[in-house]
C-alpha cells in the first residue's frame, strides 16, 4: 500500500468515527440510569437540563435506530444536548424519545 493510499484510508476511517452514531444510549447519573429510545422525554430535563438547541421538525413516530421514511415520521421536537464531551441529537414524538444520535 502506498503512503498516499494509507493516508486516504486513515482519513476515511477517522471521518467515519467522528460522524454520527445511531441507536445510542446515554448513560447518566454516574452510570446509574440510561436514557434510550422509548423512554419518556421528561428524563432529558431531569438528567441533561436545558437543551443547547431545540426545533420542530420531522421525527420518527416510533423508537428507531435509523432515519425514518416519510410514512413512519411525524412532526415532533428535535433537541440537541452537550453531555460528556459529545453532542446528542434527540428526537421526541408525543412525549417519547424516538431516536438518539451522537457526534463529536
Amino acid at each position: 500500500m502506498t503512503k498516499r493510499t494509507l493516508a486516504a484510508v486513515t482519513a476515511i476511517l477517522l471521518a467515519m468515527t467522528a460522524t454520527r452514531a445511531l441507536g445510542s444510549d446515554i448513560r447518566v447519573d454516574n452510570g446509574r440510569d440510561i436514557i434510550r429510545a422509548g423512554d419518556p422525554a421528561s428524563k432529558l430535563a431531569r438528567y441533561l437540563g436545558s437543551p443547547v438547541y431545540a426545533e420542530y421538525g420531522r421525527v420518527c413516530v416510533k423508537p428507531a435506530h435509523s432515519r425514518c421514511s416519510k410514512s413512519r415520521s411525524g412532526r415532533g421536537r428535535i433537541y440537541q444536548y452537550r453531555y460528556d464531551d459529545l453532542y446528542y441529537t434527540i428526537e421526541v414524538y408525543d412525549g417519547t424519545i424516538t431516536r438518539i444520535e451522537w457526534s463529536r
